[in-house]
Order: structure tokens, then sequence, then C-alpha cells
């Protein structure tokens, strides 16, 4: 007996799953992003991370009104001198951490 999802869906074989993969590497250097509800751990992680590898976290939320470069400056401070802060096409700061 056919397989009903076939006839309702037509011919299973043809389809694959969708690629949603890509390769970022030549956009982003020393980054690393987490995904995940709240009280997954993504937080616990990081401050694991950092603490093993010896580095201080910065936390600076997004939801805190817009920021241009001087309000960074002034939320990053010295900070700033062990990051590099770019500033993309459509005005908005990115923050990498550099080595």
């Amino acid at each position: 007996m056919e397989d009903p999802t076939t006839s309702i869906l037509g011919n299973q074989a043809g389809r694959s799953e969708p690629n949603f993969r890509h390769d970022f590497t030549d956009l982003l250097t020393n980054t690393i992003l987490l995904s995940g509800p709240p009280g997954c751990g993504k937080t616990a992680a990081v401050y694991a991370c950092a603490e093993e590898l010896g580095y201080e976290v910065f936390e600076v939320y997004p939801g805190i009104g817009r920021r241009n470069g001087a309000s960074l400056d002034s939320l990053i401070g010295d900070v700033g001198k062990n990051h590099l802060i770019q500033k993309s096409s459509n005005d908005e700061g990115r923050i990498f951490h550099s080595l």
C-alpha cells in the first residue's frame, strides 16, 4: 500500500532538507554566537569559559537605548583598548574581540 503522505505531499524522494549553513569565516573572527531560551546556560557558559581562559566578561545589554560611537566609548572606557569597535554602513556599532 502506498504511503498516504507521499500521495498528499508529493514525491518525498525528490525533497531535501534546506541548507541554512553559510560560511562566515571571512566575516567573523574570535566570535561566538550563543542562542537558546532563557535559563538554558548561555551566560553561565560564557562566564565559565572566560574564567578558564583568564578573561573578564563585559556585558552590554542591547535593549538600553540607541548607541553610537561616543556612547559606546563612555560605556566601555579602557575595555575598548582591548577590542576593535567597527562602524558598519547602517550606523550600528559592532564589537569584535581582538587577541
